[in-house]
């Protein structure tokens, strides 16, 4: 049986508990019936009996549970390991991609800055020569 059944029959019995609890309120009072004795005695340990059981089912499930969490963490610490890394060399490639850019739009930059230089000294050096 599945921890969800036996959780969904634990509901039911804890329903039932509180119905035998209100029998048993009422068998402890003066005016009980015989027929409510009855019943009350006849439902409970039968009650008692399947927590006991649901109970040791959920006690089982949680050792089990318990013996295989550490290989668990230590297998989710191994991927949450590579996906770090993964990502910081992705972080770094893209780094390192912006740094080359950036220093060759500044290369560029001084390229243009000279040619621009340059290109005034040559009209400079036409226009005297043609003034002469």
């Amino acid at each position: 049986m599945t921890t969800a059944a036996s959780f969904q029959e634990l509901r039911i019995l804890t329903g039932k508990s509180w119905a035998n609890a209100r029998i048993l309120a009422l068998f402890n009072r003066p005016w009980h019936h015989a027929r409510v004795k009855s019943r009350a005695h006849r439902t409970g340990p039968h009650t008692m009996m399947k927590y006991r059981g649901r109970s040791a089912i959920w006690r089982r499930a949680d050792a089990v549970e318990l013996s295989t969490a550490p290989a668990q963490v230590a297998a989710d610490f191994q991927v949450a390991l590579g996906v770090v890394s993964g990502s910081s060399s992705i972080l770094v490639w893209v780094l390192a991609g912006d740094a080359s850019r950036y220093g060759d739009m500044r290369r560029r930059a001084r390229q243009s800055h000279h040619l621009r230089v340059q290109k005034q000294e040559l009209e400079r050096e036409v226009d005297d020569g043609t003034r002469n």
